[in-house]
């Protein structure tokens, strides 16, 4: 069978079109840095843990050497001036510190950061530090978050981390409380 010039042109642009159509529509496997711009629902960012900030932040660098800054999504910690802030801060980077960690971003808080879930192979961090009484379900920005409620309850009955100290402040309040201060 032999083809007409014509006929060769429009398979091969045919071709050329659908291998477009095919590459648009594959996932991008780069995370590309994130910004406001470009930041999607559960995109997902792999990368060590460098550094530990406290008990529900961290900062990590992927494969191609691009820093994260990452909140850790539906949990709040002692800030590191308050009762078992730097003890929580402590149990995060002994989970995590000189790790590969998986973190399924929600997007970009106020202050520029990944918010995301934090997974270190199949343990769910964020919902691991709850567990250990280093950090409250923050119900206010995850009220879907059972788990960490749950988590939450169980760690307060069995004393456990933040749990142990006498009515624990939260730590949105004693920002708050601190932000009037100023």
């Amino acid at each position: 069978m032999r083809l007409a010039k014509g006929h060769i042109t429009m398979l091969l642009m045919a071709m050329a079109v659908g291998l477009c159509v095919f590459c648009i529509a594959q996932p991008n496997p780069v995370v590309e840095f994130a910004t406001k711009e470009n930041t999607l629902s559960e995109e997902e960012i792999v990368g060590l843990v460098f550094r530990v900030a406290d008990g529900d932040t961290l900062t990590l660098r992927d494969a191609r050497g691009r820093k994260f800054k990452v909140r850790l999504y539906g949990i709040d910690s002692p800030e590191s001036d308050q009762p078992m802030g730097r003890q929580a801060g402590a149990e995060l980077a002994r989970l995590v510190k000189g790790k590969n960690v998986r973190v399924l971003s929600n997007g970009l808080d106020r202050f520029g950061r990944t918010v995301g879930r934090v997974y270190l192979e199949r343990q769910y961090i964020n919902l691991e530090m709850v567990k250990r009484g280093f950090a409250w379900h923050y119900a206010s920005f995850a009220p879907k978050e059972h788990d960490l409620a749950q988590a939450e309850r169980e760690a307060r009955k069995n004393r456990l981390g933040i749990w142990q100290v006498a009515n624990p402040l939260p730590p949105w309040e004693f920002r708050k409380r601190n932000s009037k201060a100023k």
